[in-house]
């Protein structure tokens, strides 16, 4: 049992590492690899920032987590949902290594939310309020140039057709990596959790370009130097999902309101667009300028003055686009879910709706929630569309045909694919296997390898070869928060005696 520290990189694929490994320009992955050992980690479905660092961190299926993407609906209350740091369920790996007295350092993970910690959190790109916990690491974390999402780069990003230069990528990615070093340092963690998130959206938006491959040679840069302060940790580099080109995009909305299964009572105006980029902007604490809407609201006018009929539509616009008194299906991004008010059966409208997608070019697999997600199911949507490699699965009405080549949303070369990476080295993991894991196996592998008991709820299951062979023994109960429910029942009896 000892140390260890998981390295995140948003989005890593072996269709970008594994050529630079082989011309030699990732001298440091490649010692991993090397001395360890390294293969594929599966993400979650669909395969989205959230929920897949929550599922990764907690070891529990989006079914137990309560979030399967960035919006989901709610048919009761007519409306889309935007989730945030706040929406997850289940207790990530810190907030259980802290309960057995060990200390945690956790950077930018973008499912985190900054909270009490036995150690340090800085927030990730979807942290609003306060940054540090605690706050006496806030000037430390200043001064090292962290911003939870880098406001240069976002500019970059939301004038298509422009490209941020390097010294804001370097000084991005830099920043994160600084702050791990002066946190290890003044605090010898028990457990490290860092993600470099910014290199999933150069990977959306330059896919094929230099920037991209220049970027991959700096974090390995970087983490070269993470890792001479490393001495002693077991290191595991993962990834969220893996990435590639983008080859064409589906509409579901679209698909099934030629089947009478939706409704789209307007199309959407540039000013819906913008009202919805807005919203999304503001709510998601885009680039910290959410709070100054002025000059978000430019950014995001510019933005949209571009959009076109047959272009993207975001989920706050499809909000009021959708008419939810006859629409029986409800669309958000891949996700569909029935609608009581306009679908009393449920097994009819999903037959129905099964019929219409499976003969849509670039739809792979329509999967039932239940046949993929196990748990409460809170929130959970009825299907799940899933497209081939390279086909993005969306919600827009405004398409010119429910099957478009090349993608909408604006600026997007390449989207997500389920095969991300896991590389993992050190004293307690057994070199030289190839490996293949599921996302919420890492958690249950942390904790082993930490010494911690776990929990009857966690879905995933020590990763073979990398986790240590002996597991302590398991705890009573079926998870830490309902150990602590217990306790808090125990207390409450107690008091009325």
């Amino acid at each position: 049992m000892g140390r260890i520290a998981v390295i995140g990189f948003d989005g890593a694929t072996w269709r970008v590492l594994r050529p630079l490994i082989d011309e030699g320009r990732m001298p440091s992955l490649a010692g991993l690899i090397d001395s360890g050992s390294s293969g594929i980690l599966w993400s979650t479905t669909p395969a989205v920032t959230f929920p897949a660092w929550h599922s990764m961190l907690s070891g529990l299926n989006p079914g137990k987590v309560g979030v399967y993407g960035f919006a989901q609906v709610d048919v009761g209350a007519g409306r889309y949902v935007l989730n945030t740091v706040n929406s997850f369920r289940g207790d990530p790996v810190w907030r259980i290594a802290g309960e057995y007295g060990l200390r945690s350092v956790v950077i930018n993970v973008p499912t985190a939310r900054v909270e009490p910690v036995r150690g340090a959190i800085v927030g990730g790109p979807f942290t609003a309020g306060r940054l540090v916990y605690p706050r006496e690491y806030a000037g430390l974390v200043r001064e090292a140039g962290y911003e939870a999402y880098p406001e240069e780069l976002s500019k970059s990003m939301l004038h298509r057709g422009s490209k941020p230069g390097m010294d804001s990528v370097r000084k991005a990615i830099g920043s994160r990596f600084r702050v791990a070093r002066l946190l290890l340092e003044r605090m010898k963690p028990d457990l490290l959790v860092m993600v470099i998130f910014v290199i999933d959206n150069l990977q959306h938006f330059y896919w094929g370009d230099s920037i991209v491959e220049e970027a991959w040679e700096y974090i390995d840069e970087e983490l070269g130097r993470l890792l001479k302060e490393l001495g002693g940790y077991n290191v595991l580099v993962v990834s969220d999902h893996g990435f590639t080109r983008g080859t064409s995009t589906v509409s579901t909305t679209m698909a099934l309101e030629e089947y009478g299964l939706v409704t789209v009572k307007r199309r959407g105006s540039k000013l819906t667009m913008l009202g919805g980029l807005v919203k999304l902007g503001a709510r998601l604490g885009v680039a910290r300028a959410a709070r100054r809407i002025p000059w978000l609201y430019s950014k995001l006018a510019n933005m949209a003055s571009r959009l076109q009929q047959g272009e993207w539509v975001g989920a706050k616009a499809l909000e009021a686009m959708i008419d939810w008194r006859k629409s029986k299906l409800i669309p958000v991004d891949s996700l569909l879910y029935v609608n009581p008010r306009a679908c009393p059966r449920r097994e009819e409208c999903l037959s129905q709706a099964e019929e219409a997608l499976h003969g849509v070019s670039g739809v792979k697999t329509i999967h039932r929630a239940e046949t993929i997600y196990t748990g409460p199911l809170h929130g959970a949507p009825d299907l799940i569309v899933e497209g081939e490699t390279g086909v993005d699965i969306v919600d827009s009405p405004n398409m010119e045909a429910p099957v478009v080549e090349g993608l909408v949303r604006p600026g997007w070369r390449a989207i997500h694919e389920p095969q991300g990476i896991l590389v993992a080295s050190g004293p307690d993991v057994e070199p030289g296997r190839r490996l293949e894991a599921n996302i919420v196996d890492v958690a249950p592998t942390v904790l082993a390898h930490l010494g911690v008991p776990l929990y009857d709820d966690i879905d995933g299951a020590p990763i073979p070869g990398v986790a240590p062979d002996r597991m302590p023994e398991r705890p009573r109960g079926r998870s830490l928060a309902a150990r602590r429910a217990r306790e808090a029942l125990r207390k409450r009896l107690k008091g009325k005696r």
